[in-house]
């Protein structure tokens, strides 16, 4: 998959995160006769719950995006308020006013353009890539690394409510990480400092688990003493039509998928994926897994876990 940025120097970089998401929103193309059966599949399984649970009082989506994969009016139907939360605010709203809701419907909806992860409030994006037209080395970097995570450690995206329902879309590998490889791609066209941005890509690497752990934190505080979490996350990705893409289908169909991913695991460790549902579950009590095909783009898809979660 191509993105498709226009940059004449780095200040034309698309360095805000809502603008960032928004063209990544804009740029997927995927099969609809594939998202229509993940669809089906997602909308049973929150089916299940609700089913569990009876009427919802309140429901927050988390990373919801075009919102392909599941149907909001399904969920609408079942709650009497919806919460959408995704830092592309205009990419939601185009979404939610393509359904053509009655005015009742859509005053039970709240759009919030929320950063999850405090990174666009300290504006980390724009003051990096004015970091490496300076004269650079390591322990500039970790400076910066070190000053600009230590003013979030108190962030919170969720405010104090408590959610029946929270659903979170394949998120952790787009916390920050991939924007921040895109952004490190673009400094490469001009920036021969290949040795101190491989450092930093290496850095903020680490710093992952941090940000995932704050990220889920807020979601457990959220979650009512009997509601569900239902968490999407992508394990990895492959290419249709290739080798690896009939070992899935086959490990799908045979059900050897915990197989296949201990393989995998074994192979390449853990990944951002599997952070995040590796926390919940220390945290959580999980009721239900499943393994799915997210037909992310027209030549790129997802092996994603879909895992369920109550309070313990």
């Amino acid at each position: 998959m191509t993105f498709m940025f226009c940059y004449n120097r780095y200040g034309d970089i698309m360095n805000t995160m809502e603008k960032f998401n928004y063209n990544l929103n804009e740029s997927l193309y995927t099969n609809h006769k594939q998202m229509a059966q993940f669809r089906r599949v997602i909308d049973n399984i929150l089916q299940t719950n609700l089913n569990e649970l009876g009427k919802l009082n309140k429901v927050v989506i988390i990373g919801a995006g075009k919102m392909r994969e599941f149907s909001l009016s399904f969920l609408l139907s079942n709650s009497s308020s919806v919460r959408i939360i995704d830092i592309d605010k205009t990419t939601v709203n185009k979404t939610v006013d393509s359904l053509n809701l009655s005015k009742e419907e859509r005053n039970r909806i709240t759009v919030s353009g929320v950063d999850v992860t405090g990174f666009e409030k300290i504006q980390f994006f724009d003051e990096l890539v004015s970091l490496f037209n300076k004269k650079l080395t390591y322990e500039m970097i970790d400076a910066f690394l070190s000053r600009k995570l230590d003013s979030i450690t108190h962030y919170h995206f969720l405010d104090e409510s408590e959610y029946d329902l929270i659903y979170v879309s394949p998120i952790y590998t787009q916390l920050v990480y991939h924007q921040l490889l895109m952004t490190c791609a673009h400094i490469r066209q001009t920036n021969p400092k290949e040795h101190l941005i491989k450092y930093l890509e290496q850095n903020m690497l680490d710093y992952m688990p941090t940000i995932i752990n704050r990220f889920n934190d807020d979601i457990v505080s959220a979650l009512s003493p009997k509601g569900r979490l239902v968490v999407l996350s992508d394990i990895f990705e492959f290419e249709p039509e290739t080798d690896f893409a009939n070992n899935v289908s086959r490990a799908l169909k045979n059900n050897t998928m915990e197989t296949l991913y201990q393989t995998y695991l074994s192979t390449y460790g853990m990944g951002l994926g599997d952070y995040g549902l590796y926390y919940l579950d220390q945290h959580l009590n999980h009721s239900f897994e499943q393994w799915l095909i997210w037909p992310f783009s027209d030549n790129k898809q997802y092996v994603v876990k879909l895992k369920t979660y109550k309070h313990n």
